[in-house]
Formats: structure tokens, C-alpha cells, sequence
């Protein structure tokens, strides 16, 4: 075991600091003529001037409620529900959609149930301009300067646009080309190429004359972000702006002709805060921080795991002083690209004041190399404690595959609306993701490895305790997963709970999902 960097924060300022409850939203974003803040509050999401004024209410959380999008002189409000039915303000149109968003001058663009993409222009008829395959993944954006409208999947982003003369843009690989020519000079001509072998670009933001891109470290999860000017001034942030254990997320940025970039750090025990950064300037000031009372003094250090091939694997641990509860919690995750999901969690920040130990591990996606890796962390944290492996969604598949070819590391397991019957969800390309989720996890119909690690197919009766959350309406990992991983391996060493509403991201009592969780982690024999 190799240990890298420990640091102790104390984010409890003081005995006698007030409590103030965590907001479940997130900071309210301008729209995009810049008339009015959008915010959730109370169960409804409303709107206020920017100026003055008296807040608008536009419409309830409506948990059946899966898209919203406002109209570029945010006159118009687009909601598409569950069941495919859309509303434009009030308005309900006879369409079958899943998506919606507006283009340009108010044109409207939706994605329709069967995948196909559809535009309805002022008051002319609608007409289909993508009849290309299915992809439940399939997204639709209106481009920063409000020109184009770009329809995305994972890999692949399609753009319309009426392209001006004497302008290219291009994208190679990784780097970007950006030519603007006015007036035969050019504007900008920028590459943002990504030469350190050590970081991959996850995420970028485009204005008049900065590049922004969001970067994570391929061995750490460590966050930074590169900020290149038109003059050809590159400014990289350092710990100083974004410190080694905090998570980075861009924050809105919907506005082109800006020097301002906001974007928020979280931590598992720290709520989400919102910053803004001058480009131009280096100010940088704190927006808005969402306080959550941390009792103790919480370290975070940064230790090394041996895989069995002998790559080295970075573990994020995030403990509290002095406890005298020998139990940790290990995060597992390992797909899409992602190591684990680093962000704040109210049941994490809970059990962390109780003395619990949160781990992370950063494993590879490769999945037989990734469970591999996720017994090897498990393996360097017994001098913690018991180790309770914890699984949610794809994690499932690390997790779970773990939990039954190494059994004797782990006290205890836990699987959240996870991903099990892998091998079987596969195979049916009529299921909600199967086949975006080929890309990730292949088809076994093509694939046999995908049998030798698929938890379902592999668990048997018996091994450590492990709790089971579900959901009957999850329409992205079926509750069959749940329920068939529980009667292999048996009730007397598996706890099913199946939650009868809510959906893959819960959208029910909360509290009690993390109470059962909670008790397990610190109670289970």
C-alpha cells in the first residue's frame, strides 16, 4: 500500500455555526435573452427578473416530468412527460416525443419516441429531418451562440446550421480548429489540442475569445480546467482554484459573449458551490455555497492498491478524526468513462459524522480488469475495518461480480437500482439502453466474456450480507435485475427492498432509502 497525500480540513466554523439546510437545487441559471433566473423551490420551478420584480411560479415538480426547455426569447416554455405527451406553455401538442428543444427565431426541434427528429418552423407544417437509427441516448441542444442545433448521442453529434461564408469550423480527434474569418481577418484560430498524456478533456465550453476544457486526470480523480485565449494565452488552474479532492462540474455558461466561466466543487461531505472565474483577469469569487454541518474535522488522503497485473490504483479516502467505528464504505462505478461518481451525498456526509470511512475506488472501465481492481482496493482497506462494497447503477456490474468472486474481503454489500443481469439485459435490444449499451459493454451475442462476469449469471447461494434497493418503474436497469440476483442468492443473506414508484434516480421518500442504507452500513452483523 502506498500512501501520496493527506490533508485535514475542519469545515465546521465553530461550535455555535447555524444549521442551514441543503437545498435540493441547484444555483438559479439566467435564461437565455438574460431576462429572467430559473430555480426550483418548494416542489415548483419558477422564474424572476433579472432586474426587479416579483417571482413567477411556471409549473410543479411533476415527477412524471422528463424535459424542460425555454425559447431563446424565453417566451415559451417546451415540458415532455414520461408518457411522451409535450406542453408548450399550457398548450399540449399531439406529438409522441421524448425530447424537445427550440432552435433559432423560435423554431421548435423534438425528438419523437421511434428516434426520428422532427421541426416545426413559425406555422408551417412539421417536417422530419432525421430518420437515422433509434438511440435512447439521443439528445438535442441549441448551440452557445443560438445558431444551430446540435443532436448528440454518445459518441456522435450531428449539427444544423446555415454555415456563413468564409467561416470553417472543424474537430480532429482531439483537437479543436476554430476559424472564424470576418472581413478577411481572422478573429480566432485556436487548437486546443490535449498533449498531456495524463489528462482526458470530459467536458468544453466555447466564448468569443476563450476555449474552455474541463479535464480529469485518467489515474486520479483529480479535476482541472485549461482556459485558452484568442491572444493565445493559456491559463491552467492550479490547487490554489480547484483543490485535489473536490469535484468539477461546469455551471450553466450559456452565454457566448462573456469572459465570466462558473462552474462548482463539491466533495461527498460538501454540498455543491458555485464559483465564477474571470478569464480575462484570474478574479475568482465565490457565488454561492449550499452549508452543510460538518461535526468534525474530516481528513482526505490519496493511498495506492496493487492489481493483480500490477497496476497501481489510486483510492480516495475520506475519513473522520478520531473515530472509533471500524466500518468503511468503498464506492465502486467503472463505466462510461467514469471511475466512480464523486459528488456530494447526503448519506455519505452522514455516515462520515458517524465515523465511517468513504472510499473511492478509481478503478479502470475495462470490466474483468476492473473488478479486479476493486478487490484489490477492498483488499488494502481491511486495516480500516469491515468493508461494506457499495454499487449503484453500472457499479452494480463491479460490485456485484466482486462481491461473489471474492466474498471473504467484503463484511457486507450494497446495490442501488443496479446493474446485474447483465448478460440477459444484453440481449434484448427492445430494452430502454441495450443498445447504447452495447458500446460500453458489448454484445454477447459477440462477446463471451460478458458470461464470466455478469453477477446474475455467476452469484450463488450464501456470502456476505447484502441489501438490494429497487425500483418497479426503473426504465433504465429493470427491477427484474433486483429480484432474480435475490432468489439466486438467497434471502437469508440478501435483503430486498423494491420501492413500488419512482424511477432509476428514486423520485420518492429519499430519507427512508438512505435511513435503510445507513442502519445496514453501521448495523449489519
Amino acid at each position: 500500500m502506498q500512501h501520496e497525500s493527506k490533508v485535514t480540513w475542519n469545515r465546521f466554523a465553530g461550535e455555535n455555526a447555524p444549521f442551514i439546510p441543503v437545498i435540493a437545487s441547484e444555483l438559479p441559471e439566467i435564461g437565455p435573452a438574460g431576462k429572467f433566473y430559473y430555480y426550483w423551490h418548494d416542489d415548483s420551478y419558477f422564474r424572476r427578473p433579472v432586474l426587479s420584480g416579483e417571482p413567477q411560479r411556471l409549473c410543479p415538480a411533476d415527477p412524471n416530468l422528463v424535459h424542460m426547455a425555454i425559447s431563446p426569447d424565453e417566451t415559451q416554455l417546451a415540458r415532455v412527460f414520461r408518457n411522451g405527451s409535450v406542453l408548450i406553455n399550457s398548450k399540449k401538442q399531439h406529438w409522441n416525443a421524448r425530447a424537445v428543444e427550440f432552435g433559432p427565431s423560435n423554431s421548435l426541434y423534438w425528438i419523437a419516441q421511434d428516434g426520428t427528429v422532427w421541426r416545426s418552423i413559425s406555422n408551417a407544417p412539421a417536417e422530419s429531418i432525421y430518420h437515422g437509427p433509434s438511440h435512447p441516448a439521443m439528445s438535442l441542444r441549441r448551440s452557445k451562440g443560438g445558431s444551430s442545433m446540435l443532436l448528440e448521442n454518445k459518441k456522435t453529434t450531428w449539427i444544423w446550421e446555415h454555415r456563413e461564408d468564409g467561416t470553417i469550423s472543424e474537430q480532429i480527434y482531439d483537437t479543436l480548429l476554430v476559424d472564424v474569418h470576418r472581413d478577411g481577418q481572422i478573429v480566432s484560430l485556436q487548437s486546443t489540442s490535449n498533449n498531456d498524456a495524463e489528462w482526458s478533456i470530459y467536458e468544453m465550453d466555447l466564448f468569443v475569445d476563450h476555449v474552455v476544457t474541463y479535464q480529469r486526470s485518467r489515474q486520479e480523480e483529480r479535476y482541472r480546467f485549461v482556459i485558452q485565449s484568442s491572444d493565445g494565452q493559456m491559463f491552467l488552474s492550479d490547487e490554489t482554484i480547484i483543490d485535489p479532492f473536490s469535484k468539477l462540474t461546469p455551471s450553466g455558461n450559456m452565454h457566448y459573449d462573456t469572459d465570466i466561466l462558473r462552474y462548482c466543487l463539491e466533495k461527498p461531505y460538501q454540498p455543491r458551490a458555485t464559483y465564477e472565474f474571470n478569464m480575462t483577469s484570474h478574479h475568482l469569487e465565490t457565488l454561492a455555497w449550499n452549508f452543510a454541518p460538518t461535526f468534525h474535522n474530516m481528513t482526505e488522503e490519496r493511498m495506492y492498491a496493487t492489481s493483480p497485473d500490477g497496476t497501481k490504483i489510486p483510492i480516495t479516502v475520506f475519513s473522520r478524526d478520531n473515530s472509533t467505528i471500524h466500518r468503511v464504505l468503498l464506492v465502486g462505478y467503472g463505466a462510461y468513462g467514469k471511475s466512480a461518481k464523486w459528488s456530494y451525498d447526503p448519506l455519505f456526509h452522514y455516515l462520515l459524522n458517524q465515523g465511517v470511512v468513504v472510499a473511492y475506488a478509481n478503478i479502470r472501465n475495462d470490466k474483468i480488469s476492473g473488478i479486479k481492481d476493486y478487490i484489490a482496493c477492498a483488499e488494502c482497506l481491511q486495516s480500516y475495518g469491515n468493508v461494506t462494497a457499495y454499487g449503484v447503477s453500472a457499479g452494480g456490474v463491479v460490485v456485484g461480480a466482486s462481491l461473489q468472486q471474492a466474498p471473504h474481503v467484503f463484511h457486507s454489500g450494497i446495490l442501488v437500482n443496479a446493474f446485474l443481469d447483465v448478460e440477459a439485459t444484453l440481449r434484448n435490444p427492445d430494452l430502454y439502453l441495450t443498445k447504447e449499451d452495447w458500446e460500453e459493454y458489448g454484445n454477447p451475442e459477440l462477446d463471451p466474456s460478458i458470461a464470466s462476469y455478469c453477477p446474475v449469471r455467476n452469484v450463488s447461494p450464501g456470502g456476505p450480507p447484502v441489501l438490494v434497493l429497487a425500483t418497479l418503474d426503473d426504465e433504465r436497469v429493470p427491477y427484474w435485475n433486483a429480484r432474480i440476483y435475490t432468489h439466486k442468492r438467497g434471502t437469508e443473506s440478501t435483503h430486498l427492498y423494491m420501492e413500488p414508484s419512482g424511477c432509476h434516480t428514486w423520485n420518492c421518500d429519499r430519507q427512508r432509502m438512505m435511513a435503510l442504507q445507513a442502519s445496514f452500513v453501521l448495523h449489519s452483523q
